[in-house]
């Protein structure tokens, strides 16, 4: 097996993503609230 440069292992880590399933709801809720503001002018995250 052919050793990896640092840099193409670090590569490899930023392509590697999972998604945990609250995040992704969250990250749908707050995604919709900016594309579609509904009169108001702040999104408030907690």
């Amino acid at each position: 097996m052919p050793r990896k440069s640092k840099a193409q292992l670090l590569e490899q880590f930023k392509e590697y993503a999972v998604l945990h399933p609250k995040l992704a709801k969250v990250d749908m809720h707050l995604m919709r609230a900016i594309r579609e503001p509904t009169g108001f002018a702040h999104v408030l995250i907690s």
